[in-house]
């Protein structure tokens, strides 16, 4: 992945991490309608959630540690 995360390629990441659409929301701290619209085509994956997601998939991180890297305040979304 690189540039512009497509529709396609944010419902591949979300899926390989084994989130839903309402997990991977509550987890990158956007509304569940965002993540729909992202799934949909209706709205543009950020830059920031795109390289999240290539991390976290490029090395093999979960959910959890990725909270736990990022500390308490991210732990209270998931």
């Amino acid at each position: 992945m690189g540039g512009a995360m497509t529709p396609k390629q944010y419902r591949a990441a979300i899926g390989k991490l084994g989130l839903s659409q309402t997990k991977a929301a509550m987890f990158l701290g956007i509304s569940p309608r965002q993540s729909r619209r992202l799934v949909s085509g209706d709205g543009v994956v950020p830059a920031s959630t795109e390289k999240l997601l290539c991390l976290m998939l490029k090395n093999g991180l979960t959910v959890d540690q990725v909270n736990e890297i990022a500390g308490p305040s991210a732990r209270k979304s998931s």
